[in-house]
């Protein structure tokens, strides 16, 4: 824990209990008593501590606990829509708790297996369903809402856990594109171009789709576009149907980079949409 006038080395990580937040010390000192989120001379944010990391709607470093993972929230407002990305878990329960009644509860299993062959059924592997959503809750203020991950091997893993209001933007046309950026390095040599060097990263989805909307909630698409200007948030094309094939490729937390809106007729409006994943 962060202590004021302390003494400080180079690489010393504290973390503050107000921010939820771990800093790195970049410069000796002693007797400071600025707090680090304000002293950037000193010091840099490096995460947020391991309970908050999937609160973090900024970074993308998981919250990994011993199984079971209960989590409860009590947002204070009324929320009908939940999500949570980069799961490594076996099954997920979400309750809807005001008082104590239960006026919401959906179990989830978060394990899935494609098989493509006899052999894939008998002895494949499962794969983690790395999200799950749902916009049916009830819009009740003064309820908690209970997150419960629990997973056979023993830890679960959960980089995001976000609650909200849903908003409809339209209906996706069929023809989304599923692309990507890649950021890996590959090194060639300048003689016969023969590969030196390669540097395997991450792939950031990059999604394209066209939306038809009632002309009627244009304004709607407009104050919607202005709030998540530069603003991660879940972006859904499937809505919460988890039973379709491209649901989870089709279901991004990220920014919009492109939100155009083009009048098309009165009777219906389109929207053009490109997501990029945090």
């Amino acid at each position: 824990v962060w202590v004021s006038a302390a003494t400080h080395v180079v690489g010393d990580r504290r973390h503050r209990i107000t921010t939820h937040r771990i800093y790195e010390c970049i410069q000796g000192h002693s007797g400071r008593t600025a707090f680090p989120e304000v002293d950037a001379a000193y010091w840099r944010e490096v995460e947020a501590t391991q309970r908050w990391k999937m609160f973090d709607r900024l970074r993308t470093v998981p919250t990994v606990h011993a199984s079971p993972l209960t989590v409860e929230l009590s947002p204070g407002a009324r929320c009908n829509a939940w999500f949570v990305t980069g799961v490594a878990a076996d099954q997920l329960t979400v309750s809807m708790i005001d008082g104590t009644t239960t006026v919401y509860s959906k179990t989830l299993s978060m394990a899935r297996r494609n098989t493509q062959s006899w052999s894939d059924y008998f002895f494949g592997s499962f794969d983690p369903v790395r999200i799950a959503l749902d916009d049916g809750m009830p819009m009740i203020a003064t309820a908690m809402i209970r997150f419960e991950f629990t997973s056979s091997t023993g830890t679960v893993s959960v980089g995001k856990c976000m609650v909200g209001r849903s908003v409809s933007l339209g209906s996706t046309e069929v023809g989304a594109d599923l692309d990507a950026e890649n950021y890996s390095q590959i090194t060639r040599s300048d003689i016969d171009g023969t590969v030196t060097n390669l540097v395997q990263r991450r792939n950031v989805p990059r999604n394209a789709m066209t939306v038809w909307f009632d002309p009627d909630d244009v304004d709607i698409l407009l104050s919607v576009r202005e709030s998540l200007a530069a603003t991660p948030a879940m972006w859904s094309a499937m809505g919460n149907r988890r039973d379709n094939p491209y649901f989870s490729s089709l279901s991004v937390f990220g920014f919009y980079e492109r939100f155009r809106i083009t009048a098309d007729g009165l009777t219906a409006g389109r929207l053009s949409l490109e997501i990029k994943e945090l």
